[in-house]
Protein backbone atom coordinates (compact mmCIF):
# COMPACT_ATOMS: atom_id res chain seq x y z
CA UNK A 1 0.00 0.00 0.00
CA UNK A 2 1.29 3.76 -0.65
CA UNK A 3 1.03 5.61 2.28
CA UNK A 4 0.12 9.32 1.27
CA UNK A 5 1.75 11.40 4.78
CA UNK A 6 5.56 10.17 5.51
CA UNK A 7 8.26 11.77 7.86
CA UNK A 8 11.72 11.71 7.17
CA UNK A 9 12.83 8.22 8.22
CA UNK A 10 16.74 8.79 8.34
CA UNK A 11 15.36 11.60 11.32
CA UNK A 12 12.42 10.23 13.03
CA UNK A 13 13.08 6.40 12.46
CA UNK A 14 15.16 3.59 13.08
CA UNK A 15 16.90 2.24 9.89
CA UNK A 16 15.34 -1.29 10.30
CA UNK A 17 12.12 0.18 10.10
CA UNK A 18 10.22 -1.10 7.07
CA UNK A 19 8.51 1.75 5.11
CA UNK A 20 8.37 5.47 6.33
CA UNK A 21 4.96 6.64 7.27
CA UNK A 22 2.66 8.33 9.90
CA UNK A 23 1.29 5.52 12.29
CA UNK A 24 -1.13 7.85 13.02
CA UNK A 25 -2.62 7.87 9.70
CA UNK A 26 -3.82 4.12 10.52
CA UNK A 27 -5.95 6.33 13.50
CA UNK A 28 -6.87 9.57 11.70
CA UNK A 29 -8.36 8.50 7.64
CA UNK A 30 -7.41 10.87 4.87
CA UNK A 31 -6.70 14.28 5.99
CA UNK A 32 -7.75 17.22 3.93
CA UNK A 33 -4.39 19.17 2.35
CA UNK A 34 -6.88 22.72 4.02
CA UNK A 35 -6.26 20.66 7.33
CA UNK A 36 -3.60 20.80 9.63
CA UNK A 37 -2.40 18.00 10.55
CA UNK A 38 -3.07 16.56 14.33
CA UNK A 39 -1.35 18.06 17.36
CA UNK A 40 1.58 16.05 19.28
CA UNK A 41 3.14 15.57 15.39
CA UNK A 42 6.82 16.37 14.90
CA UNK A 43 6.86 19.38 12.69
CA UNK A 44 8.33 17.38 9.23
CA UNK A 45 4.93 16.63 8.23
CA UNK A 46 4.86 16.39 5.00
CA UNK A 47 2.09 15.07 2.41
CA UNK A 48 4.12 13.22 -0.49
CA UNK A 49 0.99 13.67 -3.06
CA UNK A 50 0.71 16.28 -6.03
CA UNK A 51 -0.59 19.46 -5.44
CA UNK A 52 -2.81 20.63 -8.08
CA UNK A 53 -3.61 24.42 -8.21
CA UNK A 54 -7.49 23.53 -7.32
CA UNK A 55 -7.12 21.31 -4.34
CA UNK A 56 -4.39 24.40 -3.00
CA UNK A 57 -7.04 27.10 -3.71
CA UNK A 58 -10.11 26.04 -2.58
CA UNK A 59 -13.35 28.05 -2.72
CA UNK A 60 -10.75 30.90 -2.03
CA UNK A 61 -8.70 30.95 -4.75
CA UNK A 62 -8.14 34.77 -5.43
CA UNK A 63 -6.65 35.36 -2.37
CA UNK A 64 -5.26 31.87 -1.15
CA UNK A 65 -3.48 30.51 -3.66
CA UNK A 66 -1.00 27.57 -2.82
CA UNK A 67 -2.46 27.18 0.81
CA UNK A 68 0.39 24.41 1.56
CA UNK A 69 2.84 26.95 0.96
CA UNK A 70 1.15 30.13 2.93
CA UNK A 71 0.65 27.40 6.09
CA UNK A 72 4.74 26.84 5.87
CA UNK A 73 5.74 30.04 6.11
CA UNK A 74 3.27 31.11 9.11
CA UNK A 75 4.60 28.34 10.99
CA UNK A 76 8.15 29.85 10.29
CA UNK A 77 7.13 33.79 9.95
CA UNK A 78 11.08 34.69 11.36
CA UNK A 79 12.74 32.87 8.77
CA UNK A 80 9.77 32.52 5.42
CA UNK A 81 7.44 34.49 3.38
CA UNK A 82 4.83 33.71 0.57
CA UNK A 83 4.28 36.37 -2.74
CA UNK A 84 3.38 36.37 -5.86
CA UNK A 85 5.01 37.37 -8.67
CA UNK A 86 2.14 37.67 -11.16
CA UNK A 87 -0.60 35.66 -12.85
CA UNK A 88 -1.00 33.24 -15.30
CA UNK A 89 -2.52 33.25 -18.52
CA UNK A 90 -5.75 32.03 -17.28
CA UNK A 91 -5.51 33.98 -13.97
CA UNK A 92 -3.40 31.90 -11.42
CA UNK A 93 -0.94 33.09 -8.90
CA UNK A 94 2.45 32.56 -9.22
CA UNK A 95 3.03 32.08 -6.25
CA UNK A 96 6.60 31.80 -4.16
CA UNK A 97 7.69 30.93 -1.03
CA UNK A 98 10.81 33.18 0.40
CA UNK A 99 13.81 31.83 3.20
CA UNK A 100 15.59 34.28 4.65
CA UNK A 101 16.90 35.56 7.88
CA UNK A 102 14.93 38.71 7.28
CA UNK A 103 12.28 37.48 4.87
CA UNK A 104 11.24 40.32 2.12
CA UNK A 105 14.78 42.33 2.68
CA UNK A 106 17.88 41.95 0.30
CA UNK A 107 20.86 42.34 2.50
CA UNK A 108 24.17 43.23 0.82
CA UNK A 109 26.23 40.51 -0.10
CA UNK A 110 24.18 37.94 0.81
CA UNK A 111 22.98 35.92 -2.55
CA UNK A 112 20.27 35.56 -3.88
CA UNK A 113 19.19 31.64 -5.35
CA UNK A 114 15.77 30.87 -6.59
CA UNK A 115 14.60 27.59 -7.79
CA UNK A 116 11.52 27.12 -10.61
CA UNK A 117 9.02 23.66 -11.20
CA UNK A 118 6.83 22.91 -14.12
CA UNK A 119 8.16 25.50 -16.83
CA UNK A 120 6.59 22.78 -18.89
CA UNK A 121 3.17 21.65 -16.90
CA UNK A 122 3.53 17.88 -17.80
CA UNK A 123 6.35 17.45 -15.93
CA UNK A 124 5.03 16.70 -12.45
CA UNK A 125 6.77 16.26 -9.53
CA UNK A 126 9.12 18.84 -10.18
CA UNK A 127 6.93 21.30 -8.37
CA UNK A 128 6.35 18.86 -5.65
CA UNK A 129 10.16 18.71 -4.97
CA UNK A 130 10.11 22.60 -4.13
CA UNK A 131 6.92 22.25 -2.08
CA UNK A 132 8.52 19.44 0.14
CA UNK A 133 11.95 21.44 -0.04
CA UNK A 134 9.48 24.53 1.60
CA UNK A 135 8.32 21.96 4.21
CA UNK A 136 11.50 20.65 5.08
CA UNK A 137 13.53 24.00 5.38
CA UNK A 138 10.98 25.10 7.92
CA UNK A 139 10.42 22.02 9.75
CA UNK A 140 14.43 21.20 10.09
CA UNK A 141 15.12 25.01 10.97
CA UNK A 142 12.53 24.53 13.74
CA UNK A 143 14.16 21.50 14.91
CA UNK A 144 17.77 23.43 15.08
CA UNK A 145 19.46 21.51 11.94
CA UNK A 146 22.23 24.03 12.32
CA UNK A 147 23.48 23.02 9.14
CA UNK A 148 19.80 24.64 7.60
CA UNK A 149 19.80 27.57 10.46
CA UNK A 150 23.42 28.41 8.97
CA UNK A 151 21.47 28.17 4.97
CA UNK A 152 19.06 30.58 6.26
CA UNK A 153 20.93 32.74 7.87
CA UNK A 154 23.40 33.39 4.78
CA UNK A 155 21.30 32.95 1.91
CA UNK A 156 17.78 34.20 0.42
CA UNK A 157 15.97 31.42 -0.91
CA UNK A 158 13.41 31.67 -3.48
CA UNK A 159 10.93 28.91 -4.49
CA UNK A 160 8.54 28.97 -7.31
CA UNK A 161 6.71 25.48 -7.34
CA UNK A 162 4.85 25.70 -10.38
CA UNK A 163 5.29 28.42 -13.64
CA UNK A 164 3.22 27.10 -15.75
CA UNK A 165 0.23 25.93 -13.44
CA UNK A 166 -2.16 26.61 -16.30
CA UNK A 167 -1.05 23.82 -18.33
CA UNK A 168 0.01 21.78 -14.95
CA UNK A 169 -4.08 20.94 -14.67
CA UNK A 170 -4.27 19.96 -18.22
CA UNK A 171 -1.28 17.60 -17.64
CA UNK A 172 -3.17 16.53 -14.31
CA UNK A 173 -6.63 15.82 -15.87
CA UNK A 174 -4.89 13.21 -18.06
CA UNK A 175 -3.64 11.38 -14.59
CA UNK A 176 -0.26 11.34 -13.33
CA UNK A 177 1.60 8.41 -14.72
CA UNK A 178 -0.91 8.40 -17.87
CA UNK A 179 0.08 11.77 -19.49
CA UNK A 180 1.91 12.24 -22.44
CA UNK A 181 4.37 14.05 -23.50
CA UNK A 182 2.83 16.64 -24.77
CA UNK A 183 -0.41 17.42 -23.16
CA UNK A 184 0.25 20.33 -20.64
CA UNK A 185 3.51 20.97 -21.79
CA UNK A 186 2.44 24.65 -22.66
CA UNK A 187 0.61 27.46 -21.38
CA UNK A 188 -3.09 28.42 -21.69
CA UNK A 189 -1.88 30.56 -25.00
CA UNK A 190 -0.20 27.29 -26.25
CA UNK A 191 3.52 28.94 -25.79
CA UNK A 192 6.54 27.08 -24.87
CA UNK A 193 7.36 29.11 -21.58
CA UNK A 194 11.08 28.09 -22.82
CA UNK A 195 11.22 28.61 -25.83
CA UNK A 196 9.27 32.67 -25.33
CA UNK A 197 12.73 34.28 -23.73
CA UNK A 198 14.51 36.83 -25.66
CA UNK A 199 17.05 35.20 -27.64
CA UNK A 200 19.94 37.06 -25.92
CA UNK A 201 22.42 33.95 -26.96
CA UNK A 202 22.91 35.26 -30.98
CA UNK A 203 22.98 38.95 -29.65
CA UNK A 204 25.88 37.36 -27.72
CA UNK A 205 27.65 35.73 -30.33
CA UNK A 206 27.87 38.94 -32.46
CA UNK A 207 29.01 41.09 -29.43
CA UNK A 208 31.75 38.65 -29.11
CA UNK A 209 33.21 39.36 -32.54
CA UNK A 210 33.21 42.99 -31.84
CA UNK A 211 36.26 44.43 -30.22
CA UNK A 212 35.95 46.23 -27.01
CA UNK A 213 32.36 44.66 -26.51
CA UNK A 214 30.69 43.82 -23.80
CA UNK A 215 28.87 40.84 -23.96
CA UNK A 216 26.80 40.98 -20.29
CA UNK A 217 23.29 42.40 -19.05
CA UNK A 218 22.87 42.36 -22.71
CA UNK A 219 19.54 44.18 -22.97
CA UNK A 220 16.10 42.69 -24.19
CA UNK A 221 15.93 44.09 -28.22
CA UNK A 222 12.82 45.80 -28.37
CA UNK A 223 11.45 43.75 -31.44
CA UNK A 224 11.31 40.90 -28.97
CA UNK A 225 8.10 42.45 -27.92
CA UNK A 226 6.18 42.39 -31.41
CA UNK A 227 5.61 38.48 -31.00
CA UNK A 228 3.32 37.05 -28.24
CA UNK A 229 5.16 37.18 -25.05
CA UNK A 230 3.52 34.79 -22.19
CA UNK A 231 2.67 36.93 -19.07
CA UNK A 232 4.24 33.83 -17.37
CA UNK A 233 7.83 34.87 -18.93
CA UNK A 234 6.51 38.74 -18.21
CA UNK A 235 6.56 37.62 -14.52
CA UNK A 236 9.90 35.65 -14.44
CA UNK A 237 11.46 38.88 -16.23
CA UNK A 238 9.83 41.14 -13.89
CA UNK A 239 11.26 39.51 -11.12
CA UNK A 240 14.49 38.59 -12.41
CA UNK A 241 15.14 42.59 -12.12
CA UNK A 242 13.84 42.64 -8.53
CA UNK A 243 16.49 40.85 -7.01
CA UNK A 244 20.40 40.13 -7.77
CA UNK A 245 20.19 36.64 -8.32
CA UNK A 246 23.34 34.97 -8.61
CA UNK A 247 22.53 31.53 -8.73
CA UNK A 248 18.88 29.38 -10.10
CA UNK A 249 17.81 26.18 -11.32
CA UNK A 250 14.76 24.90 -13.15
CA UNK A 251 13.39 21.13 -12.64
CA UNK A 252 12.21 19.52 -15.60
CA UNK A 253 11.56 15.57 -16.50
CA UNK A 254 12.27 13.61 -19.29
CA UNK A 255 15.74 12.07 -18.66
CA UNK A 256 18.51 12.31 -16.04
CA UNK A 257 20.97 14.84 -16.76
CA UNK A 258 22.09 18.47 -15.59
CA UNK A 259 22.33 20.82 -18.70
CA UNK A 260 23.90 24.07 -18.40
CA UNK A 261 24.22 27.32 -20.95
CA UNK A 262 24.67 27.73 -23.67
CA UNK A 263 21.59 26.22 -24.92
CA UNK A 264 21.80 27.66 -28.43
CA UNK A 265 24.45 26.63 -30.85
CA UNK A 266 27.12 28.75 -31.69
CA UNK A 267 26.10 27.48 -35.83
CA UNK A 268 22.36 27.23 -35.84
CA UNK A 269 22.45 24.76 -38.77
CA UNK A 270 23.84 22.40 -36.40
CA UNK A 271 21.46 20.70 -34.07
CA UNK A 272 24.12 19.86 -31.53
CA UNK A 273 27.50 21.78 -31.11
CA UNK A 274 29.22 21.97 -27.96
CA UNK A 275 28.76 25.95 -27.00
CA UNK A 276 30.29 26.53 -23.66
CA UNK A 277 29.84 30.06 -21.87
CA UNK A 278 32.93 31.94 -20.94
CA UNK A 279 32.62 30.82 -17.19
CA UNK A 280 32.22 27.40 -18.52
CA UNK A 281 34.61 26.51 -15.25
CA UNK A 282 32.17 27.75 -13.37
CA UNK A 283 28.74 25.71 -14.71
CA UNK A 284 30.55 22.25 -14.71
CA UNK A 285 31.22 22.71 -11.35
CA UNK A 286 27.92 23.82 -10.26
CA UNK A 287 26.28 21.06 -12.38
CA UNK A 288 28.44 18.58 -10.72
CA UNK A 289 27.36 20.02 -7.60
CA UNK A 290 23.76 18.35 -8.06
CA UNK A 291 24.82 15.23 -10.18
CA UNK A 292 27.55 14.21 -7.90
CA UNK A 293 25.05 13.82 -5.22
CA UNK A 294 22.08 12.64 -6.60
CA UNK A 295 22.07 8.39 -6.54
CA UNK A 296 20.83 7.97 -9.73
CA UNK A 297 23.10 10.07 -11.62
CA UNK A 298 25.70 8.62 -10.46
CA UNK A 299 24.17 4.82 -11.40
CA UNK A 300 26.96 3.51 -13.78
CA UNK A 301 24.44 1.08 -15.19
CA UNK A 302 24.03 2.37 -18.98
CA UNK A 303 20.44 0.62 -18.98
CA UNK A 304 18.90 3.05 -16.41
CA UNK A 305 17.37 6.51 -17.33
CA UNK A 306 19.57 8.35 -18.71
CA UNK A 307 22.55 6.27 -19.42
CA UNK A 308 24.06 7.81 -22.73
CA UNK A 309 25.02 10.54 -20.62
CA UNK A 310 27.46 8.65 -18.04
CA UNK A 311 30.47 9.63 -20.25
CA UNK A 312 29.50 13.03 -19.54
CA UNK A 313 29.23 12.46 -15.42
CA UNK A 314 25.72 13.01 -16.03
CA UNK A 315 25.69 16.81 -17.06
CA UNK A 316 26.26 18.07 -20.51
CA UNK A 317 26.47 21.50 -22.46
CA UNK A 318 23.03 22.38 -23.34
CA UNK A 319 23.94 22.99 -27.39
CA UNK A 320 25.89 19.80 -27.24
CA UNK A 321 22.55 17.87 -26.31
CA UNK A 322 20.62 19.91 -28.43
CA UNK A 323 20.11 23.31 -29.75
CA UNK A 324 17.18 25.56 -28.59
CA UNK A 325 16.37 29.27 -29.13
CA UNK A 326 14.46 31.45 -26.09
CA UNK A 327 15.71 29.43 -23.52
CA UNK A 328 15.48 30.84 -19.54
CA UNK A 329 18.77 29.44 -18.82
CA UNK A 330 20.55 31.29 -21.30
CA UNK A 331 18.51 34.52 -20.95
CA UNK A 332 18.94 34.58 -16.96
CA UNK A 333 23.03 34.59 -18.10
CA UNK A 334 22.85 36.93 -20.16
CA UNK A 335 20.31 39.34 -19.35
CA UNK A 336 21.27 39.44 -15.11
CA UNK A 337 24.76 37.01 -14.72
CA UNK A 338 22.60 34.41 -13.07
CA UNK A 339 24.08 31.13 -13.51
CA UNK A 340 21.00 28.93 -14.24
CA UNK A 341 20.88 24.94 -14.70
CA UNK A 342 18.59 23.23 -16.24
CA UNK A 343 17.61 20.18 -13.95
CA UNK A 344 16.33 16.77 -15.84
CA UNK A 345 14.75 14.43 -13.52
CA UNK A 346 13.90 11.45 -14.50
CA UNK A 347 12.51 9.74 -17.72
CA UNK A 348 9.13 9.86 -16.35
CA UNK A 349 7.59 12.96 -17.31
CA UNK A 350 4.22 12.96 -14.86
CA UNK A 351 5.31 10.34 -12.16
CA UNK A 352 2.29 8.53 -9.90
CA UNK A 353 2.33 9.82 -5.96
CA UNK A 354 3.76 6.51 -5.03
CA UNK A 355 6.91 7.72 -6.95
CA UNK A 356 7.01 10.79 -4.92
CA UNK A 357 9.08 9.93 -1.91
CA UNK A 358 11.62 8.29 -3.62
CA UNK A 359 12.09 11.54 -5.46
CA UNK A 360 12.37 13.57 -3.52
CA UNK A 361 14.78 11.46 -1.27
CA UNK A 362 17.14 11.04 -4.11
CA UNK A 363 16.94 15.10 -4.80
CA UNK A 364 16.94 16.41 -1.33
CA UNK A 365 20.67 16.11 -0.73
CA UNK A 366 21.19 17.58 -4.71
CA UNK A 367 18.81 20.49 -3.50
CA UNK A 368 20.35 21.46 -0.87
CA UNK A 369 24.14 20.89 -2.16
CA UNK A 370 23.60 23.03 -4.85
CA UNK A 371 22.09 25.60 -3.06
CA UNK A 372 24.69 25.96 -0.61
CA UNK A 373 26.89 26.86 -3.73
Amino acid sequence: MAWPYFLDCARYFAPEEDGCFDPLELLRGDLEVEEEPPSGLPPAFIRFAHHSYAQMAGAEADSCPWRVLKRTAARCPEVARTYSIGRSFDGKDLLVIEFSSRPGQHELLEPEVKLIGNIHGNEGGRGELLIYLAQYLCSEYLLGNPRIQRLLNTTRIHLLPSMNPDGYEVAAAEGAGYNGWTSGRQNAQNLDLNRNFPDLTSEFYRLASVRGARPDHIPIPQDYWWGKVAPETKAIMKWMRSAPFVLSASLHGGDLVVSYPFDYSKNPLQRKMFSPTPDEKMFKLLARAYADVHPMMMDRSENRCGGNFLKHGSIINGADWYSFTGGMSDFNYLHSNCFELTVELGCVKFPPEEALYGLWQHNKEPLLNFVEM
